[in-house]
């Protein structure tokens, strides 16, 4: 009896710890359920927009999976799930809900990992983990942080050496250094008040380094205008499309006219403007390298437009369309368009007066200096000086000018050309009426006081 009641026992004790062991298998493993002795914790957290350092401890670990076990960081957007979504992972499941970060640095049990390319004001779940060398899994607590709203704080931007067609823009955008290299920093210029981005407005924007924003704009800025400048930050958002946010905005008015035009004493009464359009220095014309007159073609209003070919030519029919014999004050002239006003472009008649009573001077080379931050630089051309009546004088490039006048054969505008004649050391003023209308010529303008 001794013996049959010994054997019971012993196959009943054999009995309930094989059903122990199998209800542990099947459950999962949890965070408060890791093997005994190994305790993986979370300890602080240091969040900024864009990135989230986290340190904590592994404890409990072999030597061997200390050393070579893959260790880290489970994180996901939101909270509610995070639990259900770190498990899954745990039991070796796929979930793509539950991001890996398999970085960082161990000294001892000691942890510390700084996860990148997160989004700013966004709440995550995240715990601790381990991948020991027999691949089974052990996790953390579940604990949460939430990133930063990114919050640049914006120093005023200026406008310095604003001029006629000219400006050096600058401005700076300060945030945590951490979250610099995922932001873009801009300025942006714009023709109306509170602008932005994509706005038909919107004439210049431009990304650089955050923390020190400058450019120059040149080409696009036009006299006598109200312009209006403010540095931006920009980021990617989790669907993709671009956050940008602005900072302070200030105004800026480019060059008035009022100095524009040189009276030369003539008896029209027209002023002659001091450079051809699309020059910065209306004294001379010359102190800016990158800056080219406009060169238009005949009727058009888009300097430097060459890439869609002349508007007013007749295809079909192998034909330029008629704009008129006098252009001048039109909607087809550039330079009242661009100037309004009483500023219009000059007419054969005009340059004939120029020519009669005013002294046309020889070319001589003229040097300017460029000077940037690093670096300077010294260019040469050629420019004549044309003397009214009264003394007074403009200067002028020795290039070709449209007029407003087409000749009479109808098809070719007329053209006022400066000429230097070697043999005679003289230099004059000539018109021609021998280049097509889709030549692309200078314009200097006129201001009328009878228009």
């Amino acid at each position: 009896m001794r013996s049959i009641k010994g054997l019971l026992y012993f196959v009943s004790a054999l009995v309930a710890v094989s059903f122990g062991s199998c209800d542990k298998d099947d459950s999962p493993v949890g965070p408060e359920e890791n093997e005994p002795g190994v305790e993986l914790v979370a300890g602080s957290v240091s969040a900024s927009a864009f990135t989230v350092s986290i340190s904590g401890t592994f404890s409990g670990l072999s030597k061997v999976d200390l050393a070579l076990g893959k260790k880290g960081i489970l994180y996901c957007v939101g909270s509610d799930n995070a639990e259900a979504i770190f498990r899954s992972w745990q039991e070796g499941k796929d979930n793509s809900e539950c991001l890996v970060f398999q970085s960082g640095k161990l000294e001892g049990e000691s942890y510390k990992g700084t996860i990148m390319n997160l989004y700013p004001d966004t709440e995550y779940s995240f715990c601790m983990f381990c991948q020991k060398q027999d691949e089974s899994r052990v996790i953390s607590a579940v604990s949460s942080f939430r990133t930063l709203e990114l919050n640049p704080r914006f120093n005023n931007p200026r406008a310095d050496s604003v001029r006629y067609y000219y400006a050096a823009i600058k401005g700076s955008a300060e945030i945590d250094s951490r979250d610099a290299s995922y932001c873009k920093g801009g300025l942006l210029l714009s023709t109306k008040e509170n602008g932005s981005l994509g706005d038909t407005a919107c004439i210049f924007s431009e990304s650089g380094n955050i923390r020190s924003l400058r450019s120059e704009v040149y080409g696009k800025l036009l006299p006598a205008r109200n312009y209006y400048l403010r540095a931006y930050v920009s980021y990617k958002m989790a669907d993709g499309n671009d956050q940008i946010i602005y900072g302070p905005e200030i105004m800026f008015t480019t060059g008035s006219l009022d100095d524009y035009g040189v009276d030369l004493g003539l008896p029209s009464g027209i002023k002659w403007s001091k450079c051809e359009m699309g020059r910065q220095d209306f004294e001379n014309g010359f102190d800016y390298h990158r800056l080219n007159p406009y060169y238009v073609y005949w009727g058009s209003v888009n300097p430097n437009n060459y890439s869609e070919g002349y508007e007013f030519w007749d295809a079909e029919n192998e034909s330029y369309i008629n704009i008129g014999n006098d252009i001048a004050g039109t909607q087809y002239d550039v330079a009242h368009v661009i100037l309004g006003g009483k500023w219009r472009m000059p007419t054969k008649a005009d340059f004939e007066e120029l020519i009669a009573y005013c002294t046309i001077g020889k070319p001589r080379p003229t040097s300017y200096v460029y000077r940037a931050e690093n670096y300077s630089m010294t260019t040469s051309t050629q420019s004549a000086i044309i003397t009214g009546p009264n003394g007074n004088y403009i200067k002028s490039r020795t290039r070709s000018c449209w007029t407003a006048t087409m000749s009479e054969d109808g098809i070719h505008p007329y053209t006022a050309h400066y000429i230097y004649d070697n043999d005679k050391d003289s230099a004059s003023i000539e018109l021609y009426n021998e280049y097509d209308r889709d030549f692309t010529f200078m314009i200097r303008p006129v201001w009328d006081p009878n228009m």
